[in-house]
């Protein structure tokens, strides 16, 4: 009954926590803390997760089934926290140069992580012709939780907390957008691994269906 009990209290911990990220609530920082870093990371884990879900056309392209299915997700889901230690760094990074103090890493992970919430509702980007929209929208979200949550955490003002928290943001943005086209190819190596398919995208498909059609 106690395990039971410890499980009830973790998910209601979770459930709290990104509701009042989501709802730009500093106390998201503090929900959940007797879990330690198990409720931030929970809630990156379940946005990466929940962005496959709204990307299901390329697992079907790629026919994702089963244990690669579930695998691919949860690498979707190790992957968002993963992004999200880099934005920390970039956001410390920023705010030395904005404020000139040095940040705690570790200090700044909880809050990004958190602010990662919105992405819960990420399978909607699977909406038809409104996805690329839904998708923009919840960067943006992002963005704004992240900048709420930071006040308390770097203790200054709205206008120096929206600066570091956009420039880490862009800075994370376009690291991951050099990285995803790069030589390296890394994203797409890493979805070739863990689902065990060519990694074809929707575009790759359209691309194939042009030249069939010309010839």
């Amino acid at each position: 009954m106690e395990v039971l009990q410890l499980i009830g209290d973790f998910f209601g911990a979770l459930l709290a926590a990104a509701n009042r990220a989501m709802r730009l609530d500093p106390t998201a920082l503090t929900t959940g803390t007797r879990f330690g870093w198990w409720v931030p990371v929970a809630v990156a884990l379940i946005s990466g997760v929940s962005i496959t879900l709204g990307h299901g056309v390329v697992l079907a392209i790629n026919r994702v089934r089963g244990f690669r299915r579930m695998l691919t997700m949860l690498a979707s889901g190790i992957g968002t926290v993963l992004t999200g230690t880099l934005e920390a760094l970039m956001i410390a990074l920023a705010g030395h140069v904005v404020t000139g103090a040095s940040l705690n890493v570790m200090d700044l992970l909880t809050p990004v992580l958190l602010s990662s919430a919105p992405y819960w509702l990420g399978f909607l980007v699977a909406v038809p012709y409104s996805g690329p929209g839904i998708a923009r929208g919840l960067n943006v979200w992002h963005l704004v939780c992240l900048w709420a949550l930071l006040i308390p955490v770097l203790d200054v003002g709205r206008t120096i907390a929206l600066t570091v928290a956009a420039a880490g943001w862009l800075a994370t943005t376009a690291l991951g957008w050099l990285v995803e086209h790069s030589p390296l190819r890394l994203r797409e190596r890493v979805f070739r691994l863990v689902s065990g398919t060519k990694g074809l995208t929707s575009e790759d498909v359209l691309a194939s269906s042009t030249m069939e059609a010309r010839r």
